[in-house]
């Protein structure tokens, strides 16, 4: 029986590029051996038992797998193990192997030990690439078989190239099409091509004797940079050089997260979660201090994809929620603009505005699945983040609806409009964060559009100064009046119920009590306004325990709670 041969060198071979990647390195080695990188693929070990080249090299290789390389390609064990994606899972979670689940490895379903897919944060869409990295220098190497395809460039973080001051491009100027980035390790692997030569399909060409069509082989590394607007130019490059630097720098800059100093291998994730949250609840961070035009590529980016547009199904009355898309923006500038606006609310110097917002915005999304994002992404944010949002983590898990058969909530056409969300979105077009007399007013409008309360009632309510200042609420067709914004509101002020004769009885601020009955809406409210708690001011942004808080640190009067 004859015994498999032992594996030989490579005849010649290259040295790895900086930041280089297996497969922009297995293209580069194409090129010079004029051999296909499938040949070479399987050569190096790369290639299953199938004789097809998977991802899962993009991400790591075995040791075995590792020495194996490194010994065919004349590497040492050092260049090899540098090449993976997995070499910077020390800055960038989902890259972290200790985070993955003690089974098989399965590129398609990578996830984390809290169950989170984070393969769509690994492996973009679509290949990024900066033209001018591409064509190298001027290395006679270089030269003859181009630059690097990147790891940075397959992280969603990274959209713009700081050495060449361009975005990243991820679409072939000639064929019109994007990249394929997660279509093996490499595209068409049977063809020798150019390492900058695009190698999507050409779609003008004829098929062949297989169906298939010829590569469009338009050299990347000749198309037009992408040039940034001078208005963004200045902020998008250097949080860029921000990025890279917490990516690849030995000794990072350690990132400012709500004024405190950060985890550098935390900061993106908690990007992360404020990428997805600004884009669930937009456009409640609309009116921080930015340029314009990142406001209308957001306006923009929201409009085509954004998880929480209301449709309607057809032959439905009913309508339909979009399910929260936890993918990056696939548009380099959009997904620079996303990342934007997260690193400037981390970064922002007014900690108090910025915290207020992102409760709002938390407050607005308690009723999307980006609840549940929140709750299972928080353990692997930096302290920092955790501690500054866990009053408002706290405050949004209060608001969750005991277990049981739900409330039926009231049809779109018996609200006579938005809720309390959309009410919401219209008071912050003015200001940077909704200030109490815009949950106020939110609040008056959802309570009206409710249809639960009668009209005469909430008429004479409103026109009295002293109520139309508290957060109103209905239950039951009772109109309760709380001290607070947030839920679960304060139970300190009487309440008003309906009666059978047309009439209206007082009861509270406790369940068990009651103040006595009233013949008309003029009257009840003047019983509420008779049995109003001292020091009742304008309604308190925030939970009924931060309006505890606040008071006992003002040492001002708190009536008694409900027990």
């Amino acid at each position: 029986m004859r015994s498999k041969p032992e594996p030989r060198p490579l005849p010649r071979s290259l040295v790895p590029l900086p930041d280089e990647t297996i497969p922009g390195y297995l293209l580069r080695l194409s090129h010079r051996l004029d051999q296909s990188p499938a040949i070479l693929a399987r050569a190096t070990g790369l290639a299953n038992a199938s004789g097809l080249l998977p991802n899962k090299p993009l991400l790591r290789l075995t040791d075995a797998a590792l020495r194996q390389f490194a010994f065919i390609c004349r590497l040492t064990e050092i260049e090899a193990r540098a090449m993976p994606l997995g070499s910077l899972g020390h800055r960038y979670i989902p890259l972290d192997l200790k985070f993955q689940s003690g089974r098989a490895y399965n590129w398609t379903g990578l996830r984390s030990s809290s169950g989170i897919p984070y393969v769509r944060w690994i492996l973009t869409r679509d290949a990024r690439f900066c033209p001018s990295c591409l064509a190298g220098n001027s290395d006679p190497i270089q030269l003859a078989h181009g630059g690097a395809w990147k790891r940075t460039w397959r992280i969603p973080f990274v959209f713009a190239c700081p050495d060449h001051e361009c975005l990243l491009s991820n679409r072939c100027p000639q064929c019109d099409n994007t990249l394929p980035g997660g279509v093996g390790l490499v595209h068409r692997p049977g063809e020798v091509l150019h390492p900058a030569q695009c190698r999507s399909s050409d779609p003008d060409a004829d098929r062949d004797s297989r169906n298939s069509r010829p590569c469009c082989g338009f050299r990347l590394d000749s198309t037009p940079a992408q040039i940034i607007d001078p208005s963004l130019r200045e902020g998008l490059l250097a949080l860029q050089r921000r990025l890279l630097n917490i990516l690849l720098a030995d000794s990072p800059d350690l990132p400012i997260v709500f004024g405190r100093p950060g985890e550098p291998e935390r900061y993106l994730a908690d990007l992360r979660l404020l990428m997805i949250l600004i884009t669930q609840t937009w456009p409640l961070a609309r009116n921080l201090d930015r340029p314009a035009l990142m406001n209308e590529l957001m306006d923009q980016h929201v409009e085509t994809c954004n998880p929480r547009t209301q449709m309607t199904a057809p032959g439905s009355d009913k309508p339909e929620r979009r399910p929260l898309s936890d993918i990056p923006p696939s548009g380099v500038l959009a997904c620079a603009t996303v990342i934007a606006i997260a690193d400037q609310l981390l970064q922002h110097p007014d900690h108090t505005r910025i915290e207020e917002l992102i409760f709002t915005m938390t407050s607005a999304a308690q009723r999307t699945p980006a609840t549940e994002l929140v709750r299972r992404n928080l353990p692997f944010c930096s302290a920092a983040f955790k501690d500054g949002y866990s009053a408002h983590w706290t405050a949004l898990k209060a608001t969750r609806r005991p277990r049981g058969k739900p409330t039926r909530p009231a049809k779109p056409e018996e609200r006579g409009g938005a809720g309390f969300t959309d009410a919401l979105r219209q008071n912050v077009a003015m200001t940077a964060v909704p200030t109490w007399q815009d949950l106020v007013e939110a609040g008056w409008r959802e309570v009206r559009e409710d249809g639960r309360v009668r009209e005469e009632l909430i008429d004479a309510a409103y026109a009295e100064p002293r109520l139309r200042q508290l957060f109103p609420w209905t239950g039951m067709g009772e109109l309760h009046f709380s001290r607070c914004t947030g839920k679960r509101w304060t139970w300190d002020i009487p309440y008003i119920q309906p009666t059978a004769n047309g009439g209206y009885w007082i009861s509270g601020p406790l369940r068990i009590q009651s103040v006595g009955p009233a013949w008309t809406a003029d009257e009840a409210i003047s019983m509420i306004l008779e049995h109003l708690p001292p020091g009742c001011g304008p309604a308190f942004v925030g939970t009924p325990e931060e309006l505890a808080a606040h008071e006992a640190a003002n040492a001002t009067y708190r009536p008694a709670a409900k027990e």
